[in-house]
């Protein structure tokens, strides 16, 4: 196998969070109107990177000699199992030493066909992972691995300013004898407890959605910032983070392929009238990302190794999304309208991750342990009942 390169910080993260337990990012597509058929052996151009340790047990990129796992179960009704489905896959091993690069399930039904494309999810975020199945689909090469989002962030964005310097130090010979010196348990130690992780949903209809997205408009937040208020309100939750894609403050753009460039923003939610709380959230938003805490964090592991722990950088609850747009008009996507990206709940708190199904808003829930299993109708009917303040 060839060497791609080390881990970054951030991707080195999620790494250690699967170690302990899975960390898997499903990328879900619905096929019905796709006009390719389902592939019975591995696409011989889709070649995906995986984890492997060192002699210092520092982890690398390196080009996977394993095939993925093809897999095709037979479904009634694929758009109400793909869930459980998930549900399933969110807890296998996938993309590390002596496991799959990745697994593709097809759910096949009499009407359509479903697509759970499972990664690594040191390996991708939702943006690239969208991308991943959409090159899965068409059996063509997904690029080469991108180069560590930390290194393309322009050095302005940083809040810290020992940023360059943390950055450097990762990648020295020093910081491989540190690794090797503190050892794999000592390293998983700080990052959060493993908890399991279940999938629930729940969805607005067609005219809810329709008078959410006006409202947000007319009240100027966007549906994250409303969504962060709504968890608050019905959980308590006073800490929520919003997942940042930072490729959007790389220039020139990353040429689209496997790469992990996802960070976060955390807001307070504190009680209050609705919309003037998601009003003050999405000024946190900018607040914040003009302080550089987005581009930061993506440093959390360096840091943490320093002081101690993780805790503090994380949040109660993450609100995420997926791009609705994959490919361009000179190469379409075979993505078909309906897709989104489920992920492990392993960062501290539960994910909420929003999604379009066909013009109704779907909220996907990674909950833990100590979550309840309502919490999804909880927030939708909360989104509902706040266009009515």
């Amino acid at each position: 196998m060839t060497m791609l390169r080390m881990l970054s910080p951030n991707e080195t993260k999620f790494w250690l969070l699967d170690v302990v337990a899975p960390m898997n990012v499903v990328i879900v597509v619905d096929l019905h109107k796709a006009e390719h058929g389902i592939p019975t052996e591995h696409p011989d151009s889709f070649k995906v990177p995986s984890i492997v340790t060192g002699s210092n047990g520092r982890p690398r990129w390196e080009q996977s000699g394993l095939d993925g796992l093809l897999e095709t179960v037979s479904e009634a009704n694929p758009g109400d199992m793909w869930i459980s489905h998930a549900d399933q896959l969110l807890k296998m091993r996938v993309g590390t030493e002596h496991n799959p690069p990745f697994i593709a399930r097809f759910l096949q039904g009499p009407a359509h066909t479903m697509l759970l494309l499972v990664l690594n999810h040191a390996l991708v975020d939702y943006r690239s992972g969208l991308w991943m199945a959409d090159a899965f689909l068409r059996n063509v090469a997904p690029g080469q691995l991108a180069p560590a989002c930390e290194e393309l962030i322009p050095t302005q964005l940083f809040g810290l300013s020992d940023a360059d310097a943390l950055i450097d130090s990762w990648w020295s010979q020093r910081a491989a004898h540190r690794w090797q010196s503190a050892g794999i348990q000592r390293l998983t130690d700080v990052m959060p407890k493993s908890s399991g992780t279940r999938l629930r949903t729940a969805m607005l209809t067609a005219e809810q959605t329709d008078a959410l997205d006006d409202r947000c408009k007319n009240e100027g937040v966007n549906l994250n910032s409303v969504v962060a208020t709504a968890i608050g309100d019905i959980s308590g939750v006073d800490n929520v983070a919003h997942a940042i894609d930072m490729t959007r403050f790389i220039d020139p753009k990353p040429v689209p392929g496997p790469g992990l460039a996802i960070s976060h923003l955390f807001t307070a939610v504190s009680p209050g009238p609705f919309w003037e709380t998601a009003q003050g959230v999405r000024a946190q938003l900018f607040d914040n990302l003009n302080a550089g805490r987005a581009a930061d964090l993506l440093l959390t592991l360096p840091i943490a190794l320093e002081e101690g722990g993780v805790e503090k950088h994380m949040a109660e609850a993450t609100v995420t999304g997926a791009p609705s747009r994959i490919g361009n008009d000179a190469q379409p996507s075979a993505l078909g309208a309906r897709n989104w990206v489920v992920s492990s709940a392993r960062g501290g708190g539960f994910v909420i991750s929003l999604a379009r199904n066909a013009d109704r808003l779907m909220i996907v829930g990674s909950l833990r342990d100590e979550d309840p299993d309502s919490l999804l109708e909880a927030l939708a009917g909360r989104l509902v009942s706040a266009l009515d303040e």
